[in-house]
């Protein structure tokens, strides 16, 4: 929606921070670096998905 605005002129939130407010990774290992949480995230990829299931298996 960003940029159809953008195109047609109208005022709005660019597309970068449209896609900043949606992180919720960055912020949460923010606050554990800062150590207000004990919390952190990894993005959810093909790979690491692998990863987990891998160390669900080996727990089981």
């Amino acid at each position: 929606m960003a940029l159809a605005n953008a195109r047609l002129g109208v005022p709005d939130l660019d597309e970068k921070q449209i896609l900043e407010l949606r992180d919720k990774l960055t912020p949460r290992n923010r606050l554990a670096d800062t150590g207000l949480s004990r919390g952190r995230a990894s993005a959810l990829t093909p790979e690491t998905l692998a990863e987990r299931q891998r160390e669900g298996a080996a727990t089981s």
